[in-house]
């Protein structure tokens, strides 16, 4: 039997760190998906935590940032032909 991988805020920062690495993501990108997963995990796990100030901060630079952020990861994963 086969163990999922254990995901911790660390080992995604690896993660995204090699797509970075790779050319995936600028390093601006990689920080702000980083801090987005750190609020979704805030409001997920200790939400009373979380001010509705920073969601909704959270919230907007998601939205700002999603249509590079998307092109961003479609041009990487093109190279691997994932998704074709």
């Amino acid at each position: 039997m086969s163990r999922s991988p254990s995901v911790t805020p660390e080992s995604v920062r690896r993660d995204l760190e090699q797509v970075q690495d790779d050319g995936g993501l600028t390093v601006a990108q990689l920080d702000l998906l980083v801090a987005l997963i750190r609020t979704r995990n805030a409001l997920q796990h200790a939400y009373i935590d979380v001010s509705a100030d920073d969601a909704r901060d959270a919230i907007r630079k998601l939205r700002g940032n999603l249509p590079r952020l998307t092109r961003a990861l479609n041009d990487w994963f093109t190279r691997y032909d994932v998704g074709a």
